[in-house]
C-alpha cells in the first residue's frame, strides 16, 4: 500500500497526501493510468474511494464509469478540490461534510475558563467499549460524524503521545476526548491536537464539552504545547461557537470537502 500512496502523490490532484497505509487495507484498484488512479474499499454501508488525477475531466469520466459498475451503491470520497464540486454534482455527488481547521496559535495567552465542576480523568483500558458507544450516540449531530469503533479507541489508547480523557457525571461517562501531541521538532512549536470531542446527548448544554476542551488544552500546555489544533464541520455551529469562544481561529479558505453519492 505504500507504493500506491507514493504513486498517488505523483498526480496533480490527489487524496493520497492525507491517506496512510492502514486506510488502504483491503482496497482494490479500479483504474490506474497516466491520467487517473482510482482505488476503492467496500465498507458495510458504502464504498470509499481513493483518487488521484491530472485533470478534473478525466476523474469525472472515470468516476461516472465507476458509478455505473457499482449499480446503486453509496459512494463516499474525501478531499475534493473546491473547483471540482460543480462537476461532481453533475454525476450525482453532493457535499457530505466540510471540515475546517481551527488553531489556537499562541497558548501562552490561553486562560482556562471552564464553567462546570465535573470530574475529568483518563480513560481506563477496560472502558474502551463505553467510550466507543458514547461517540456513536452522537451520530448525526454533526455532518460526517458517525462515532468511532472500539478498535479505533483501543488503537488511540495505545498510541504514543496520545491520551483519552473522559468526563464523569452521575457516576457514568458523560463525555470523551481523544488528544495527541505532535510537531515536537517544528519551529512553530509543539501542537496539542484535539482529535475528537463528544458529549453524550443527554448531558449536552451543561458545559461538559467546554470543561473537557479546557482540560485537554491544559494537559497539552503541561507537556510543552504552544499551539492547539482542532477540526469540525463548517455547519457544526455549536462546536464552532465553543471553539471560537475560547480563542480558536479558522484557517482562511474552505476546508476538507467530502462528497457522497
Amino acid at each position: 500500500m505504500k507504493s500506491l500512496i507514493s504513486k498517488g502523490k505523483t498526480y496533480k490532484y490527489n487524496c493520497f497526501e492525507y491517506v496512510d497505509e492502514e486506510d488502504l487495507e483491503n482496497s482494490l484498484i479500479y483504474k490506474e493510468n497516466n491520467e487517473c488512479l482510482i482505488a476503492y474499499k467496500v465498507l458495510i454501508d458504502k464504498i470509499q474511494l481513493y483518487w488521484a488525477c491530472n485533470s478534473r475531466d478525466n476523474l469525472i469520466k472515470e468516476l461516472n464509469n465507476f458509478i455505473t459498475e457499482m449499480k446503486g451503491n453509496k459512494i463516499y470520497v474525501e478531499f475534493i478540490p473546491e473547483d471540482f464540486i460543480e462537476a461532481m454534482n453533475t454525476i450525482g455527488f453532493n457535499i457530505e461534510s466540510e471540515f475546517i481547521d481551527l488553531w489556537y496559535k499562541d497558548l501562552t495567552k490561553y486562560i482556562c475558563n471552564s464553567s462546570t465542576s465535573v470530574e475529568i480523568r483518563e480513560l481506563k483500558e477496560s472502558e474502551t467499549q463505553k467510550a466507543s458507544l458514547l461517540t456513536k450516540s452522537c451520530k448525526g449531530l454533526s455532518r460526517g460524524f458517525n462515532g468511532e469503533d472500539e478498535e479505533v479507541i483501543k488503537e488511540w489508547y495505545q498510541t504514543e503521545n496520545s491520551k483519552i480523557f473522559v468526563a464523569e457525571k452521575d457516576n457514568e461517562i458523560s463525555g470523551v476526548a481523544l488528544v495527541n501531541l505532535y510537531g515536537f521538532d517544528s519551529e512553530k512549536g509543539t501542537v496539542v491536537w484535539i482529535r475528537l470531542l463528544a458529549v453524550d446527548p443527554k448531558y449536552q448544554h451543561q458545559g461538559i464539552g467546554k470543561s473537557l476542551l479546557n482540560y485537554c488544552i491544559e494537559w497539552g500546555i503541561e507537556k510543552g504545547a504552544v499551539r492547539s489544533f482542532i477540526a469540525t464541520d463548517v455547519e457544526n455551529y455549536n462546536a464552532l461557537k465553543l471553539y471560537e469562544g475560547i480563542g480558536y481561529e479558522r484557517n482562511e479558505g474552505r476546508g476538507q470537502i467530502n462528497m457522497e453519492k
